[in-house]
Order: structure tokens, then sequence, then C-alpha cells
């Protein structure tokens, strides 16, 4: 469906960072796949993951 990105400077310690993604009206039910990862720039600019990458599912109906 689309992908979402931002760019955040998060401190030490437990962090929380809300990306919204709007799903589209015309989007079929089901299982949907989100990733999650922490990276220290954007890749273009040789960032590299700083973290584990999540994975979640979620439904939509």
């Amino acid at each position: 469906m689309g992908a979402g990105s931002a760019e955040y400077t998060i401190n030490p310690g437990a962090s929380e960072v809300v990306i919204p993604y709007y799903v589209p009206t015309q989007a079929s039910t089901g299982l949907a796949s989100i990733y999650a990862d922490a990276l220290t720039d954007w890749p273009n600019k040789g960032g590299t993951s700083d973290s584990h990458e999540l994975s979640y599912f979620v439904g939509l109906l």
C-alpha cells in the first residue's frame, strides 16, 4: 500500500515515535504487514541500521 518515513532525533532511553499512515478506502480486507527500523541516517546518505527491525501484522476490516 505504501511507505512512511520521518526524521527524528531520539535521545537515549525509552522513546516513542508515531508516524501517521492512512489506509486507502479501496484497500482490501485481510492482514497487512508493518515493518519498522531505526537508521543512523537516510540510506542514500550512508545510514545503517541502529536497531533490530520490528514487524507487526494488523487486520484490515
